[in-house]
């Protein structure tokens, strides 16, 4: 079957360059006119076209494993896809918690974390991506099939790509800190008698909050950190002299210093889906804060809104959980 289709204000060219792997949709009112013909007889269109969806195939698709030789870094069950055109050949991977995209013109290569069953998972995927980009040894194809019409070619090794250390040199220290949080949610899983099964893995802010309060948690002490953030309606006063507004103005224009002493309880916390019991009050205290900067635009820690920024002249802002506070 022949389709032609007139298209108005569509530059092809830039939309594959741009995203060679993604299936794009044009609206209607940029088809002008569309026809189809099959063995030579043409198929009339029935109705207003109302949008055209474009979807890049490969030109080739293969069912593999990944390894590196030498070493125990395994990947099964991956769907391999050579796209090619526009100058440039590329390759996406496709595995059950992962996605790895080449673009070997523009020497690009991206990685997404999806769905895991297990921490474990996480971890060999981690492993393999710093041995990928730290370039020690090639990235060797077991084809289980390659698939190419109605022919199948079966079990071939192939030596396949090594990639260049000093070009990825950003991804392998984001994936080495990766790697560190790893170890630090196997210890939580340890210390909370809890497993993380069936999550998605994503380090935004707030995780990385969560992750900071728990290992404080378990480390049972009382750390000392720079700076503080907290809002207008967290100061409270033994004796109501002037409204909150009125002392932040006055001692962030004095830089007058003052004792700050905050107590949040603290039930439990969802992580990765899994709630781990704390039930504790964590404790925030400074004997010589003094107040940095008024920030306009409020930060995000722990759900709670702050706007000011708290340091220590001296002493540091002590920072720990209520049993082990008084310890200290």
């Amino acid at each position: 079957m022949n389709l032609n289709v007139k298209f108005d204000g569509i530059n092809f060219f830039q939309l594959f360059k741009e995203s060679p792997f993604d299936a794009f949709e044009i609206s209607g009112e940029n088809i002008k006119a569309m026809n189809s013909n099959f063995e030579g007889i043409s198929i009339p269109n029935s109705g207003k076209i109302s949008s055209l969806k474009v979807i890049p195939l490969p030109s080739r698709k293969l069912n593999v494993d990944l390894y590196f030789k030498g070493r125990d870094i395994f990947l099964s069950d991956v769907r391999a896809e050579i796209f090619g055109g526009f100058n440039s050949t590329l390759l996406k991977l496709t595995h059950e918690s992962a996605l790895f995209k080449f673009d070997f013109e523009k020497k690009v290569f991206h990685f997404t974390l999806k769905k895991f069953k297990r921490l474990r998972d996480l971890e060999e995927i981690i492993e393999f991506l710093i041995c990928l980009v730290s370039g020690e040894e090639p990235l060797i194809f077991y084809i289980k099939d390659i698939i190419e019409g109605d022919s199948t070619i079966t079990e071939e090794e192939i030596e396949f790509l090594r990639m260049s250390p000093d070009e990825n040199i950003a991804i392998r220290e984001e994936l080495l800190e990766i790697q560190q949080i790893v170890i630090l949610l196997k210890e939580i899983q340890k210390q909370y008698r809890i497993v993380f099964r069936d999550f998605e893995f994503n380090l935004t802010e707030d995780i990385l909050k969560i992750l900071d309060i728990l290992e404080l948690h378990m480390s049972k002490d009382v750390q000392l950190i720079n700076k503080l953030y907290f809002s207008l309606n967290d100061i409270k006063f033994y004796e109501n002299t002037m409204n909150q507004e009125r002392f932040v103005e006055e001692i962030n224009t004095k830089q007058q210093q003052f004792v700050f002493e905050s107590k949040r309880k603290i039930g439990t916390i969802n992580l990765l889906n899994q709630e781990i019991d704390i039930n504790d009050e964590l404790i925030v205290k400074c004997n010589d804060a003094y107040i940095t900067q008024v920030q306009k635009s409020s930060e995000v820690i722990l759900n709670e809104n702050f706007n000011v920024e708290l340091k220590s002249a001296n002493e540091g802002i002590k920072m720990g959980f209520l049993k082990y506070f008084n310890e200290r």
